[in-house]
């Protein structure tokens, strides 16, 4: 699964990220994040 997201126009601090998720029976066992962004904040997600 491909996507792209347009973040930041409100705060005039613009960001274009693509996302590629690969997935194996319908989990995701890799996100890829690229682009040109800002990190606002970063976390780990387990389950």
């Amino acid at each position: 699964m491909d996507f792209d997201i347009i973040q930041g126009e409100a705060i005039k601090r613009d960001g274009t990220m693509h996302v590629h998720v690969e997935k194996d029976n319908g989990k995701a066992v890799s996100v890829q994040i690229l682009g040109n962004t800002v990190i606002a904040f970063k976390t780990e997600i387990e389950y």
